[in-house]
């Protein structure tokens, strides 16, 4: 599980052939939101740096955003700061929660915690 953390990679088979990005799918935002309501600890397992694809995905489908199309993107915002404030709170409460329970070093969650915190600062361009 240590040798693991921070590589992990989602796909979602089903939509190749729909023109929606996949947080503008009612059924992937609804699976993020039922992960984070069981503590599922996202920011342990998922790979940062690489264009951070998968904390955007975690961002854009769990998290209360509005999205608006600008140009060939996206511009995402959260709905409000108190949403968004509350979606990093749920984030760390559930890497605290599963590295407490399972042992793992304090580093270590302060490597997946910093990871999450380079992801934020990405955002606040």
């Amino acid at each position: 599980m240590l040798q693991k953390r921070g590589s992990a990679e989602f796909c979602y088979l089903g939509w190749d052939d729909d023109q929606r990005e996949l947080f503008e799918i009612p059924e992937v935002r609804k699976y993020y939101h039922a992960t984070l309501d069981a503590e599922f600890p996202w920011i342990y397992w998922l790979e940062p740096d690489v264009l951070w694809a998968g904390y955007g995905l975690l961002y854009t489908c769990g998290c209360d955003v509005n999205i608006t199309k600008v140009g060939s993107g996206h511009r995402v915002e959260a709905t409000t700061a108190a949403h968004f404030k509350a979606w990093i709170e749920r984030n760390f409460n559930a890497l605290n929660v599963f590295t407490e329970k399972n042992g793992i070093p304090d580093e270590i969650n302060r490597e997946c915690s910093m990871n999450f915190k380079r992801f934020l600062d990405t955002l606040m361009v």
